[in-house]
């Protein structure tokens, strides 16, 4: 993969944001805001944390980082939490973070750059760049469709890919940016970019909130929201807030002034309605959703705004882990799989209207670093390596939702039991509900990656028995990993990762019962 710079260099925009920082900063809120350390006792008070409107960062064990201004910190203490400063001007941490800064081959991007390169992809004649709409400012939200005939729509197979809904999160911006550059450099030569380029669409859209973002490079390095006058003094909405499935629930607030605000009503702001409008769009035919952000090196999946799992668990979970071998198996970078509800409820979220409205697969991927230090101010050397172990989880997912690989007739990003050859196993009474495979009423078959539900009279895990006479329910439990069953898989196909997975799904399950599934990492 070849990474390409940008004319100005990196060197030039780290002196550029620096001399902006030290020039502009002391006139902006961020100087007025800390960086702490929230002391909670249970997942009980770390969502107390998130539903005060507080703009948490990182959760370790008990231990919440958070970035709060001197209201957030009294409203903290009215509710009883103590809190440890790490750092009591956060200003001062950004200029010292962002003057350690090493020269690197990469810079990245801003707006006025980001657009050039992104019409300089279609050159290559499989990228076609679209303007979805506007932003609040007025700035074009560009998205690039990556297909053999990019000015057609074909109806095939799409794949949606977003950056930065919060304007802080620059790698956000870059790791899409780059997975487009791959599959344009790569065509020609890679087969498999090519068959993935041929056989469907793949739609980038790099930058969702270019407002945001703006004022983030010129103003304040720690800006999240968009750009929204308030009229009350305070500006912005956390875009990630403002979708409509959960909105208004816990995880996001109504104060105006935080970093949550979820805005005046479900997609209130231009830029989520320029995706809603997009996506929702009869022409295109969307399988699957990553959007990017970060950090905290996690691939969560619905639900975010509810405890409650999702229908599809369990294919959510087995596509969300088999992209974390893939990443890890790059550099090493663990990115921990799991529900976006793990570490605490985030209602309004991107992930979660996408998955509610068209049932597909859809991923909220946190990018490099997995802790606070450096957080947000990841240096531009970590932008190749970051990009280059994300793109085989992408071109995995654009690959699920094309091919038939367990050889059953079914595309694996529709298929019940992904990897695992039984076609008389699917989802015969076209209910999609129960367990990820149903039961054929004639051959009451098995699937060892089945939750089994244990207090609703159905057998989901397909071994013939129900409840409590099911030994996977005792002890008791509302939901059990099936053990007692046995899959048959096709010798000469299947995910290499399934034996492991379900062997280990017990005690992974286990595990998560007992410790609450203590996930390092932020939610977005």
């Amino acid at each position: 993969m070849r990474f390409r710079n940008h004319p100005e260099g990196s060197i030039l925009l780290c002196a550029m944001v620096l001399f902006i920082f030290l020039e502009a900063l002391p006139a902006h809120a961020q100087d007025r805001h800390s960086i702490v350390e929230i002391r909670t006792k249970n997942r009980a008070q770390i969502q107390q944390v998130a539903d005060l409107g507080i703009d948490i960062w990182q959760i370790e064990g008990d231990a919440v980082t958070a970035y709060v201004s001197p209201l957030d910190r009294q409203a903290l203490l009215d509710a009883g939490l103590s809190f440890d400063v790490q750092e009591e001007d956060a200003g001062a941490f950004v200029r010292q973070r962002i003057s350690s800064w090493k020269p690197s081959a990469l810079s990245y991007h801003t707006y006025a750059t980001l657009v050039p390169d992104l019409y300089g992809l279609e050159a290559s004649g499989i990228a076609k760049v679209y303007d979805l709409g506007d932003s609040l400012e007025g700035r074009d939200i560009l998205a690039v469709r990556i297909s053999d005939l990019p000015d057609v729509d074909e109806g095939e197979p799409a794949v949606l890919l977003v950056g930065c809904h919060h304007a802080r999160e620059w790698i956000s911006v870059e790791v899409p940016f780059h997975i487009a550059q791959h599959l344009v450099d790569n065509y020609a030569t890679d087969p498999r970019v090519r068959d993935l380029v041929d056989e469907g669409e793949i739609w980038i859209l790099p930058m969702l909130n270019p407002d945001g973002h703006q004022y983030s490079v010129t103003r304040n390095r720690l800006w999240r929201k968009n750009r929204r006058d308030n009229e009350d003094g305070s500006f912005g909405v956390d875009l990630n807030r403002n979708y409509e499935t959960g909105w208004g629930g816990s995880g996001s607030s109504g104060d105006t002034g935080s970093e949550i605000y979820r805005g005046s009503a479900p997609f209130s702001e231009p830029e989520t309605q320029v995706l809603r409008d997009f996506f929702l769009d009869p022409a295109y035919d969307f399988r699957a959703v990553i959007s990017y952000h970060n950090y905290g090196q996690l691939i969560l999946y619905p639900w975010a705004h509810s405890f409650s799992k999702a229908p599809d668990n369990h294919t959510l979970d087995w596509i969300a882990r088999e992209m974390e071998i893939r990443i890890e198996a790059v550099y090493g970078k663990n990115y921990r799989a799991g529900p976006g509800n793990s570490l605490y409820i985030s209602s309004g979220t991107a992930e979660d209207w996408t998955y509610d409205v068209s049932g597909i697969p859809s991923y909220n991927i946190e990018l490099r670093p997995a802790y606070f230090f450096p957080g947000f101010l990841l240096p531009p050397a970590q932008i190749q390596p970051t990009s280059e172990e994300n793109m085989p989880a992408a071109l995995y997912l654009i690959g699920l939702t094309q091919n038939d690989d367990d050889g059953d007739g079914i595309v694996e990003i529709q298929d019940n039991c992904i990897g695992v050859h039984n076609p008389d196993q699917e989802d015969m009474d076209g209910d999609s509900a129960g367990a990820a495979c149903d039961c054929n009423d004639m051959d009451a078959a098995v699937n060892p990656g089945a939750d089994e539900h244990c207090t609703n009279g159905l057998d989901e895990d397909c071994d013939g028995l129900i409840d409590g006479d099911d030994p996977d329910c005792l002890p008791a439990t509302e939901w059990s990993v099936a053990t007692n069953a046995e899959a048959s898989v096709a010798p000469e196909v299947g995910v290499f990762t399934s034996h492991v997975l379900n062997a280990l799904g017990p005690f992974l399950f286990a595990g998560f019962l007992v410790a609450g599934w203590r996930l390092t990492g932020r939610r977005p």
